[in-house]
């Protein structure tokens, strides 16, 4: 099962900008079960903040992908991102499997 992590700057309408490119690249090429996780980073720049955390969560929420902010400065919500994008693949994988005929 394929992950993938859309890295965006939340003090950057720019980088969210490209980040929702990089989304239609992955539509047009990837797996279509691949889990997407959409992931503001830069959680500890909350004074500079650009992109609304409800702006990110509504795109994630249509597009149906997993929705993280994260800290690279300080590690936070880095862990939950890995642990969960893990757990979904996981399930999503066993449930994929589940569903192929046998031979």
């Amino acid at each position: 099962m394929q992950i993938a992590l859309l890295v965006y700057d939340i003090s950057s309408v720019a980088s969210f900008s490209k980040a929702k490119f990089w989304v239609g690249e992955l539509e047009k090429h990837g797996d279509p079960n691949m889990i997407i996780c959409l992931v503001g980073n830069k959680s500890d720049l909350v004074d500079e903040r650009k992109v609304s955390k409800e702006e990110a969560e509504g795109y994630a929420r249509e597009k149906g992908f997993l929705i993280f902010e994260t800290s690279a400065r300080s590690g936070d919500g880095v862990q939950e991102l890995f642990v969960t994008a893990g757990v979904k693949a996981a399930d999503k994988s066993s449930a994929v499997k589940k569903q192929r005929p046998t031979s």
